[in-house]
């Protein structure tokens, strides 16, 4: 009885201690991802209604919020103009159907800022893969939540080009579409499970 009162504390310190991290998932049905860009005669925005992703966050660090690994996915045939003849022109730049998903993997997070409303300014490095090319991307993010809910945003601007996709025309050229455009995201994940050590 005496080792046994003495290892019943050790072993839950043991349990404690082995959680390292926690996984989070994407809920989709309370995220949005929108692509704003130009063309020669008006404004156009694009929304991702599919979208799947997930988060690693480790919990053992001196780091205030620690994001081991962050991954998005959205399908390119999700992504909706509104207008059928744009969705078909912009899939087909898209190379819809050599690779029907756009991806983003963050590698590592440079600098955190802690405010004073408890939310992060995260300096994030990540690789986004477009049309089956991959480039290194860096943002500023801002991250909020609790133990059991995460909540990103942001936004950046990327030259198409870079990821050899033609910017779509119409009417045989005369309308043409900017290379450049803006991802904006809000997105917010939930906690799935415990990982230990």
């Amino acid at each position: 009885m005496r080792y046994t009162k003495m290892l019943l504390p050790l072993l839950i310190s043991f349990l404690y201690d082995s959680v390292a991290a926690q996984e989070f998932d994407l809920i989709p049905a309370d995220s949005k991802i929108t692509v704003l860009g130009t063309s020669t005669i008006h404004d156009w925005e694009v929304e991702a209604r599919e979208l799947e992703g997930n988060a690693h966050i480790n919990e053992k660090t001196d780091m205030p919020l620690d994001i081991r690994r962050l991954r998005l996915e959205v399908a390119v045939e999700g992504l909706e103009s509104g207008k059928d003849a744009m969705n078909k022109k912009m899939y087909e730049s898209l190379k819809h159907k050599d690779f029907p998903t756009i991806i983003y993997d963050q590698e590592s997070v440079e600098t955190t800022k802690k405010n004073s409303d408890g939310s992060f300014e995260l300096h994030t490095i990540g690789r986004l893969t477009i049309a089956g090319e991959s480039k290194k991307i860096s943002m500023l993010v801002l991250a909020a939540g609790s133990t059991s809910t995460l909540n990103f945003q942001g936004e950046t601007t990327i030259d198409m080009t870079s990821f050899s996709v033609s910017p779509p025309t119409a009417v045989f050229g005369s309308i043409k579409t900017g290379k450049d455009v803006t991802i904006k995201f809000n997105v917010n994940f939930k906690m799935s499970k415990k990982i230990k050590s």
